[in-house]
């Protein structure tokens, strides 16, 4: 969702491995550390840090689309979780007028 149709299938690839590292563990948010993280084998890890720079550096990502992306993402969110406490709630007071009514 927050990289659709945003350039080319490589570069999108490269943005959400950019955004899973930024959410990973880890204090150090920089390209190096990140590329580390984001893969197993230490051979990989040059081209993993080559794709982020890359991603960072030369890709014409807009920010403001990229905010308005996360802005929806999160209001999604937010709103299935306040779906799931509404229905949560109601089953509560449903169960507790059908323990009131001695049934």
């Amino acid at each position: 969702m927050m990289v659709a149709r945003m350039g080319r299938v490589e570069r999108r690839r490269a943005m959400e491995q950019y955004l899973q590292g930024l959410l990973l563990d880890g204090e150090r948010k920089s390209v190096e550390p990140m590329a580390g993280r984001l893969v197993d084998k230490p051979h990989e890890r040059e081209a993993m840090r080559q794709r982020l720079q890359q991603c960072v550096a030369v890709a014409a990502w807009s920010d403001a689309e990229m905010r308005r992306r996360l802005a929806q993402l999160l209001s999604l969110v937010a709103g299935a979780r306040a779906r799931r406490r509404a229905v949560h709630l109601l089953a509560y007071n449903l169960l507790s007028v059908y323990r009131l009514s001695g049934k």
